[in-house]
């Protein structure tokens, strides 16, 4: 094969290059890497300025002081960050154990969730740094999917839960789960009120989000196969908020 020298590769020169790369380049735009959290900290594009970053939107923000991530943040308020560091210290070892648990979860998978409800979970609502609810007629959804598949094991369950749908369905054919949700609420049953009371979904007060972003990177980062969720799987048999089905 014979070579082909630089002389004699044909240059067009009423082409701008610069243009003619950037036009070429226009589809690999991308908002940010793996390292936006150290560009973030040093106030700067930490990668080499080529080709291949000069389509970052997040280093075309940072070169305008556009800073989006960290305790850089042009929203950052280190005073709100000091006073949650206090009371995060201030925290019993076991509480603060818990919230690192939850901390985790939020930060890994999902900005709101199900857990299991304690003394600790009411200490984070009071302290700010959670928001808690209980979503009674979800949890019972769950429950009456879940009571539904042990009749099939059961018989007093199947009888008892037999017993309900007989009174929910009337002259239809058949009946689904909020059906029964609407029978456990109508008729208060003090059994299925402490179950629900077992659960409770949490999330971050959208004000601290950033904040609580750095705790984990503070103090829990790198320590994550130390912490035991609390949070219920469909293994263990309890509501996961998924899979709902009709009876």
């Amino acid at each position: 094969m014979d070579q082909i020298s630089i002389d004699e590769v044909y240059v067009d020169d009423n082409i701008d290059h610069e243009i003619y790369v950037n036009e070429n380049q226009k589809n690999d735009i991308f908002g940010c890497c793996h390292r936006y959290r150290e560009c973030s900290n040093a106030k700067r594009c930490l990668e080499p300025d080529t080709i291949d970053f000069m389509n970052c939107e997040y280093k075309k923000n940072l070169d305008n002081g556009n800073i989006f991530y960290g305790k850089n943040a042009n929203d950052f308020n280190m005073n709100i960050y000091k006073s949650l560091l206090y009371k995060y210290h201030s925290l019993d070892d076991s509480v603060r154990y818990e919230l690192n648990c939850i901390i985790i979860y939020y930060q890994k998978f999902h900005p709101s969730f199900l857990w299991y409800n304690s003394d600790a979970i009411q200490i984070l609502q009071e302290q700010g740094f959670i928001s808690a609810y209980t979503p009674k007629r979800m949890i019972l959804a769950e429950y009456a999917k879940l009571n539904y598949i042990k009749s099939l094991l059961d018989v007093e369950t199947k009888n008892n839960l037999n017993k309900i749908v007989k009174q929910c369905r009337g002259n239809r054919a058949r009946i689904n789960k909020d059906d029964i949700v609407d029978y456990y609420i109508k008729n208060g049953i003090i059994e299925l009120d402490e179950y629900v009371n077992r659960f409770v979904s949490l999330s971050v007060p959208n004000e601290l989000c950033q904040y609580i972003y750095e705790l984990y990177y503070d103090f829990v980062q790198g320590h994550d196969s130390e912490y035991i969720f609390k949070a219920p799987r469909e293994k263990d048999n309890e509501p996961t908020f998924v899979n709902a089905v009709l009876l």
